[in-house]
């Protein structure tokens, strides 16, 4: 513990009068610099320094981040965002990823000073954002001002530095106290007359956490305290849900109200929009003013199990959390996003839903079951497993664009880093495998991959070509479709078991597949044409809208379903109708 030492020496130290005075100017600097620190509660019997257990961080102060704050952030990550880069931030934010530039810039206008009713100059000053390499930084440092805070990014992690008149401090998320040369020649040029010190923050943390840990350690040097050292994955995560209201209510202080008015809008919003899919807009029980985006808004996808919660206690979260002086203003983060999603309700309640929305509003549902008509067919296994396919590609499609242009090395990578879409893997695979037809030799392939002529990577691609060639040969079946041909890849639901089968079981699989398609009586060549429109938009290059059925599949994926739902949820259409079977007139006696 390399500051244990420095200032057990300090106190060990042989003092003289101008050196005692020395030390009085230092903790004079200090006191200034970190004003929330006080004395007041040291012990003053001291008469040898303690050991190091008596400096250790306190973690018993609780704020209230609970269940209700984690339940809304899960909306937002279980959404698919709009194509703007606000709620694709917000997206990234909530779904446990990292912090991006466009947050950043955000929460510093929540951070920066309110606009003083006298004239005078602020105590301090935040720049914008610095991603160094980029070669566009330039900062303009206010001698007024006592302390400047710059929001650095270096390779993909964030650090916090702060500029004082005769110094800069740089907090480092990685724990390191050496800098990259890269950033110690940027801040030696940018302030050629400054002693530059680096502070590693924490023991260990994920890279991905780095802009957290820089926007919280900026927080607190603001109010006056030292950045905290905390890290671990409670903490985060509650550090993360915080951060994440804070930036949508656009309030640095947060309260359960505001959580729970987010709660009821989005709330209001989910019924419209279920009222809108499955009763005829005529007879909509929702006000034609109220804030439905039925057809406009984003739709929930899967929910990660990392930021569940189950309890309604306050987490602990630190006294790094407390509220910053009332001298920050409250910029304001964009409200809009909360009426764009849909909520990931508990299967309970989402059960309930499904149950009330299906009925006509008003209808007494009494002996209904009595005077129902023979029960409809349930969907065939293939088309479920069609479904859960397709759920996966349009979640990943609004998030990432994978199409046909891509070069070789970009599927390359992506193959090699894996997907969250089964089909699109598999599609990356054929246009991975087509490329890699066109190519002579060696040379060639190791050119286009930037790779030596003798690396192991290069056998590796051959051997991915080799893997995804029976992908190839499942869309050649039918070629003469163009692109729709792409919608086989649907058509196989173990696609791991297949790429491992032995030619003779890919030779059957492929003969047993064709002769499906060419027998008219079989549905199967149906079931894949109801999906070709919905392929064609995820493999094309223009977009579809941000509400669909499929969007919603997975809320529905473990409970029983029928037949004539396939058509619906692999329609390209924002508001597809299924027919609702008629109730038999009941028999008087």
């Amino acid at each position: 513990m390399e500051d244990y030492k420095v200032f057990r020496d300090l106190a060990s130290h042989p003092y003289s009068l101008p050196s005692l005075r020395m030390l009085g100017s230092a903790l004079a600097i200090i006191k200034n610099r970190y004003s929330q620190f006080s004395t007041s509660d040291l012990d003053t019997d001291l008469w040898e320094f303690p050991s190091t257990e008596h400096f250790t961080e306190s973690k018993d102060t609780d704020v209230p981040v609970n269940r209700r704050w984690t339940d809304y952030m899960k909306v937002i990550a279980d959404s698919n965002p709009d194509p703007g880069d606000e709620s694709r931030s917000m997206w990234r934010l909530a779904g446990n990823d990292h912090v991006d530039v466009l947050v950043v810039t955000k929460y510093i206008k929540l951070l920066q000073p309110s606009p003083p009713s006298y004239p005078s100059s602020p105590s301090y000053q935040i720049q914008q954002p610095i991603i160094l390499g980029t070669g566009a930084n330039t900062v303009v440092i206010d001698q007024e001002v006592k302390m400047t805070l710059l929001p650095i990014q270096y390779e993909n992690s964030w650090f916090a530095a702060v500029a004082y008149a005769d110094c800069i401090h740089v907090y480092n998320s990685d724990n390191e106290s050496v800098m990259a040369p890269e950033m110690q020649k940027w801040l030696s040029s940018t302030f050629p007359t400054r002693q530059i010190r680096c502070c590693g923050l924490t023991e260990a943390s994920e890279q991905k956490d780095s802009g957290l840990l820089m926007l919280l350690a900026m927080r607190m040097l603001l109010s006056g305290r030292p950045p905290t050292r905390r890290n671990d994955k409670e903490f985060v995560h509650c550090l993360r849900v915080k951060t994440f209201i804070e930036l949508l209510t656009g309030n640095l202080n947060a309260s359960d109200q505001d959580v729970e008015a987010l709660h009821k809008a989005f709330d209001k919003d989910t019924s419209c929009y279920f009222d809108d899919a499955f009763v005829s807009r005529h007879s909509s029980p929702c006000d034609p003013d109220s804030s439905s985006t039925a057809g406009t808004g984003t739709v929930a996808q899967i929910l990660p199990a990392s930021v569940r919660s189950t309890e309604d206690q306050p987490m602990p979260f630190g006294m790094c959390v407390s509220s910053v002086e009332t001298s920050i203003g409250s910029g304001g983060y964009s409200r809009r996003l909360p009426s764009q999603v849909v909520s990931s309700r508990s299967h309970a309640n989402a059960q309930d839903s499904a149950t009330e929305t299906t009925v006509p509003h008003g209808r007494n549902t009494e002996g209904r079951s009595r005077n129902r008509s023979a029960t409809p067919p349930s969907m065939h296994q293939e088309c479920t497993n069609i479904l859960k396919l397709l759920s996966e590609a349009v979640a990943f499609h609004r998030s990432s664009r994978l199409t046909a242009s891509s070069d070789l090395a970009t599927l390359w990578s992506c193959i090699r880093n894996g997907f969250k879409s089964e089909f699109y893997r598999r599609y990356s695979g054929v246009l991975f495998y087509e490329k890699m037809l066109g190519l002579r030799n060696d040379q060639e392939i190791a050119t286009l991959l930037e790779l030596p002529l003798i690396n192991a990577d290069l056998e590796e691609v051959k051997k991915l070509q080799s893997r995804f060639e029976v992908w190839y040969d499942i869309c050649q079946l039918r070629e003469s479709w163009g692109k729709r041909r792409y919608t086989l890849l649907c058509a196989v639901s173990d696609g791991s078991a297949l790429e491992r089968a032995t030619s003779k079981q890919r030779k059957d699989q492929l003969s047993s597949m064709k002769s499906r398609l060419d027998d008219k009586d079989d549905p199967f060549s149906g079931w894949i044409e109801s999906a070709q429109e919905l392929c064609l938009s995820l493999i094309g290059d223009s977009s579809f809208p941000d509400r669909l059925m499929i969007d919603h599949y997975h809320l529905k994926a473990g409970w029983p379903m029928l037949q004539r739902e396939f058509a619906a949820y692999t329609s390209t259409a924002p508001n597809p109708t299924i027919e609702i079977e008629r109730m038999q007139p009941r028999q008087m006696n």
